[in-house]
């Protein structure tokens, strides 16, 4: 049960702070095309990735 809780705050965490990362280059830079980053795809994809791991230790407690 530790593990998905850190497993959680590990994936969340890093998907918010790509996600924070690139909303300010975006203000900064408005050329600066979000979706054509690969760190947009890694953002999403670790947020998908908490959820689930939220998801079912939820489901196993």
């Amino acid at each position: 049960m530790h593990f998905l809780d850190y497993g959680v705050l590990c994936s969340s965490w890093l998907g918010l702070g790509i996600s924070i990362y690139l909303i300010v280059s975006k203000f900064i830079d408005s050329s600066f095309a979000l979706t054509n980053r690969p760190g947009f795809y890694l953002a999403l994809t670790s947020l998908i990735i908490g959820m689930q791991l939220f998801l079912a230790g939820l489901l196993a407690n």
